[in-house]
């Protein structure tokens, strides 16, 4: 059930071994610990108190950045196109 409502996060079925970024490969046991540390802004003595959040309320808020981060994206390709 998590995986297929945020599958914008996980991006395939949690049978598969690893997260590909290009060329670039990370194994699946790195997510939660990547998803963790984005929300702690990389300072790992936030990671306790991120740990104790609401998983669902992290989930959303990772579901909206990876929804915003496309959407900026597509918004400097569209720049760099036009000028």
């Amino acid at each position: 059930m998590i995986f297929k409502q945020y599958k914008n996060l996980f991006g395939r079925a949690p049978e598969q071994k690893d997260m590909r970024l290009g060329q670039v490969t990370m194994n699946e046991k790195w997510q939660w610990l990547s998803m963790v540390d984005r929300l702690s802004d990389g300072d790992i003595t936030k990671h306790d108190k991120i740990w104790e959040m609401n998983y669902i309320y992290c989930l959303n808020i990772m579901s909206y950045w990876y929804e915003r981060d496309a959407y900026n994206e597509q918004i400097q390709n569209i720049k760099k196109r036009h000028g």
